[in-house]
């Protein structure tokens, strides 16, 4: 399951200013398709979500999409085949069948994996 960490700041945010960055001050960037990808960032976040939240997770989400020809138009970027925003397609779904984002989160099994990979290198360097 993606969390909210590395799948929205780590990956969308860092794109969406990336092309900000890229192109702030030569020309006027649609508002909607900012707005819209951060609005469903907020909404992501909520602890606790109802049919309406839902519901306008989803069109904040489109209204991003409807809006990020703008980037293309301005040669900000070639096109948005980014996994990290397909799968965004899938968080009203995923929200519903396993609840908030919060409950998904990776701390635990990189803890897990910085243990092990400690390990491992510690046996290594007491056999040589």
């Amino acid at each position: 399951m993606p969390d909210i960490l590395h799948q929205l700041y780590q990956g969308l945010v860092k794109h969406l200013v990336g092309w900000l960055s890229e192109e702030c001050g030569a020309a006027k960037i649609d508002a909607h398709s900012v707005r819209g990808l951060l609005d469903f960032l907020y909404l992501t976040q909520y602890p606790c979500h109802s049919s309406k939240t839902l519901e306008l997770l989803q069109e904040m989400l489109d209204v991003f999409h409807d809006n990020k020809d703008i980037f293309i138009d301005l040669g900000i970027q070639n096109n948005f085949n980014l996994p990290k925003l397909h799968t965004t397609r899938h968080y009203p779904l995923m929200i519903t069948i396993f609840g908030t984002m919060d409950n998904y989160n990776t701390k635990y099994t990189e803890q897990l994996h910085i243990d092990l990979a400690k390990d491992a290198y510690h046996a290594d360097k007491s056999q040589g």
